[in-house]
């Protein structure tokens, strides 16, 4: 059962299984409530829905809790009336107080020599083992930066893993604990280094190249759009959703700008951004 601040009524949850509603749903050592804390907007938006629902599409509730038994959440009270002082309840609760707060991975320590202190280790151990240019190949090549690199296969490496590894990267040298920490810097750094002189190359051929950073040419994206074969929008042709592939290495970008400070990072990501809106925009 879960107390909600400001009121005395109760919902009853049973057979929930998020687990940031099971967590909420635990008392507290002190009262045995949850009157400490808020209950998190996830559940209370999935209360405030679920009892909204059972009150105007009673058919689809009961039809939904006849087939999924065992993910449902049943709501007891009168649930329009009880859905509308939850909101007021939570709007008005004076004593509603904010118990978590984001933290920077530079303030966790890892006991040294445990089991995820090794984990750790092993893991900046192989970000450091990939070699810069098998890395950075398909996007130093597309942009005829190289004709003589070797790209890692799949699955290890598509395009996207590169985004992933420079998030990866970004994320050990933000931590204080991650070992080799100066190596990972120096070497995300590079990475970084090599894929702003590509998105260069690709600028340098101006019009619909300008801040264009990807490791296939404009054609993955003309097939996509239907501008090769109109009429036709075509996935995997050369790469598969290729916006995917985009995605990732501008999450990476940004990772690197704000975790490991790097700014050429934040450079490149906005013009890959300003890339996206116009590509975007034409099609709309």
């Amino acid at each position: 059962s879960i107390p909600v601040a400001g009121g005395g009524w109760w919902y009853r949850v049973h057979g929930w299984r998020s687990s940031s509603l099971s967590h909420a749903a635990r008392p507290t050592p002190a009262t045995g409530m949850l009157r400490s804390s808020p209950v998190p907007l996830v559940a209370l938006a999935l209360i405030v829905a679920t009892a909204l629902g059972a009150h105007h599409f009673p058919e689809y509730h009961n039809s939904y809790h006849h087939h999924h038994q065992h993910e449902h959440m049943h709501v007891e009270s009168d649930a329009f009336n009880d859905a509308q002082r939850v909101i007021e309840a939570f709007r008005g609760a004076s004593r509603a107080t904010v118990v978590l707060r984001p933290f920077n991975l530079s303030s966790v320590r890892l006991a040294a020599a445990s089991r995820f202190d090794q984990m750790e280790r092993f893991n900046t151990d192989f970000l450091l083992s990939l070699e810069d240019d098998r890395l950075a190949c398909l996007y130093a090549a597309a942009a005829n930066l190289s004709t003589t690199c070797v790209p890692y296969g799949h699955p290890r490496y598509y395009g996207h893993y590169l985004g992933h590894w420079l998030s990866a990267t970004a994320f050990s040298v933000a931590s204080a604990a991650a070992p080799s920490g100066a190596a990972v810097r120096n070497k995300s750094a590079a990475i970084v280094a090599t894929l702003a002189e590509a998105q260069a190359a690709w600028s340098a051929l101006g019009g619909r190249h300008v801040g264009y950073l990807f490791p296939y040419s404009l054609d993955a994206f003309d097939n996509l759009f239907g501008y090769a074969k109109p009429g036709q929008y075509l996935n995997c042709a050369p790469v598969c959703v290729p916006f995917y592939v985009m995605h990732k290495v501008m999450a990476g970008m940004l990772d690197q700008y704000q975790h490991a400070g790097n700014r050429q990072a934040l450079r490149v990501l906005l013009g890959m951004a300003d890339w996206v809106e116009r590509e975007v925009g034409a099609l709309l």
